[in-house]
């Protein structure tokens, strides 16, 4: 693979790693010649701001675009047209992942996703809902609650790992040694 430049990072609504994934991608722009430009979903602003994160995004990060519909603002030609080198989408709700699934491009991250691989534009997924054990989330109190993803939620992640030009990450250490790797070239 050439050098990455530009990525597209799109970031759903769930809070799930919020804070370990937001360092990363501040680490990795400013570490590394990489521009990464931000795709937000309707709802992940209230999410980032109960997560007391928001203002931390709009420091780090001068390109942000916020849904205001499923192809506003209008991203899928310019990744269609090669501007990005891949879509990262980190976290995925289930919701997300479903849709992704079952070829639904109704909100602007699946709509995204749809335009890229029609593109054949690579496209790497973190979802929160994995494996069918219990995942430890950490809440905003600090306190710990324990989540089980449901077997849907199972077969729509094994279902989009299936799909061509489409990795899904099993871990966040996993997605940080592909991003160390992929960005050190």
């Amino acid at each position: 693979m050439s050098k990455i430049s530009r990525i597209l990072w799109g970031i759903t609504s769930s809070g799930d790693l919020i804070g370990e994934i937001i360092e990363m991608m501040i680490s990795i722009q400013t570490r590394v010649e990489c521009k990464v430009d931000l795709v937000l979903s309707k709802e992940t602003p209230f999410m980032l701001k109960y997560y007391d994160m928001w203002k931390k995004i709009q420091s780090s990060f001068s390109t942000i675009f916020m849904e205001k519909g499923s192809n506003a603002p209008f991203l899928g030609g310019v990744i269609q047209r090669g501007k990005y080198d891949f879509l990262l989408v980190a976290p995925v709700t289930g919701n997300t992942m479903a849709k992704i699934a079952h070829g639904i491009a109704d909100a602007l991250i699946p709509n995204c996703i749809a335009l890229g691989l029609k593109a054949r534009i690579p496209t790497y997924l973190f979802p929160t809902d994995q494996e069918g054990i219990g995942e430890e989330t950490v809440l905003v109190d600090g306190s710990i609650l324990k989540l089980y993803p449901r077997p849907v939620d199972i077969e729509n992640v094994n279902k989009v790992r299936d799909m061509e030009h489409v990795t899904v990450f099993k871990t966040l250490d996993e997605m940080h040694a592909f991003l160390n790797r992929e960005l050190s070239h």
